[in-house]
């Protein structure tokens, strides 16, 4: 049988000596109001002041429990008053740092709340630890009103932890940046031609409009694939925030582009094409003038090429001299070839029947072919 002696030794052993400056691992034995008594397994309990626990806007009888677990360091041990003061914000301190660098390592990100706006970005904190978000790293367009985001959560990538100046920086751009692409490749190992999708406008350049297919993921509708008939400006056909229907008319893996079709195949103006030689064309109009000629926009919705040398009896220097983008004319058709989507029209004499074989010039001055003439009709 033990004797008493063995107990109280076995009792000594289980206690710990704690020092300042010790991380412990500790039980909420009692909440009160303004403190927290902690089982720490040492000869005296902990007591933690309710201001070395909760951060702002925390709510202590939500947050904690008796019988919970709880880290602290010991900040002072008071034998006089045989109390062992704790600190939980002065353990996270050191915790969250290691956290923090673990997450940065991992790329994993954080939630933060932000607390002010200061010079250049948005002071944020995580468990106590006050961090900086860039201006330029809020998100991934120009934030006119950061003040709209004092108080709110916000999720983020952990950039830079600077431990020795109790700082660190979050980024909120280089996290959705980095989702759009994992989005992007898985969405590119699936997605396949002639698939359809009904996507956004998001935004409208010179030389097409990209449609968001699903978050994160953008393809491009080339001027040429917007309309059957020539596009000056995507303007014209589509907006940003306009929902459209689309056709994946290709995909680049490696490059990370998707090309997509607006215009409907089953509206092909060229599928019903029924125009014969030397037939008169009414109401059509100029489309638009090259050097070499000028294109022509028939009633049905198909472009024809009218070249210079067919504008006028007359020999003229440039097509400006007869026409002008917008008037109606009447053409007569010289040559047509559905197969190739070409046509190609006179003004000249529409009475008298085409004898002659049109011969088409490279224009160097406006770069083009008869290629390129005929390029925007396909």
């Amino acid at each position: 049988m033990e004797s008493m002696e063995d107990f109280a030794s076995m009792l000594d052993a289980s206690f710990q000596d704690v020092r300042n400056g010790d991380i412990v691992e500790g039980t909420i034995l009692e909440v009160q109001k303004d403190t927290v008594v902690v089982d720490i397994h040492s000869f005296m309990d902990g007591v933690l002041p309710v201001t070395e626990l909760l951060y702002e806007d925390e709510d202590l009888d939500e947050m904690y429990h008796k019988g919970d677990a709880i880290t602290v360091m010991v900040t002072r041990v008071d034998t006089r008053g045989d109390t062992i003061w704790l600190s939980k914000k002065r353990a996270d301190e050191i915790v969250v740092w290691d956290e923090l660098e673990k997450m940065q390592e991992e790329e994993r990100p954080i939630t933060v709340v932000v607390k002010e706006v200061i010079k250049g970005g948005l002071r944020v904190q995580y468990k106590g630890v006050r961090g900086f978000l860039p201006l330029y790293q809020i998100a991934e367009e120009e934030v006119e009103h950061p003040e709209s985001y004092v108080g709110k959560s916000v999720v983020a990538l952990v950039q830079r932890v600077e431990r020795d100046r109790r700082n660190v920086v979050v980024s909120v751009r280089e996290l959705l940046r980095r989702e759009k692409a994992v989005a992007k490749a898985q969405f590119l190992r699936g997605v396949q031609e002639g698939d359809v999708y009904t996507g956004t406008v998001v935004r409208v350049e010179q030389y097409g409009a990209f449609v968001e297919l699903v978050p994160g993921v953008d393809g491009l509708i080339h001027v040429t694939e917007l309309a059957w008939t020539h596009v000056k400006h995507p303007s014209e056909v589509v907006q940003v925030g306009d929902h459209v229907k689309v056709t994946v008319i290709n995909v680049d893996p490696e490059r990370g582009r998707i090309g997509l079709r607006l215009k409907d195949l089953n509206q092909d103006p060229w599928a019903n094409v029924s125009y014969v030689k030397d037939q008169q064309i009414d109401g059509a109009h100029v489309a638009r003038i090259i050097a070499s000629g000028a294109f022509i926009a028939l009633p049905d919705g198909i472009e024809a090429f009218l070249p210079i040398s067919q504008v006028s009896e007359k020999r003229i220097r440039s097509v400006g001299e007869v026409l002008k983008e917008g008037d109606e004319i009447s053409v007569k058709v010289l040559r047509v070839d559905p197969a190739e989507r070409r046509m190609s029209v006179s003004m000249r004499d529409l009475s008298a029947p085409i004898e002659e074989e049109i011969v088409y010039q490279n224009d160097e001055t406006e770069g083009y072919s008869i290629a390129d003439a005929f390029r925007n009709l396909l």
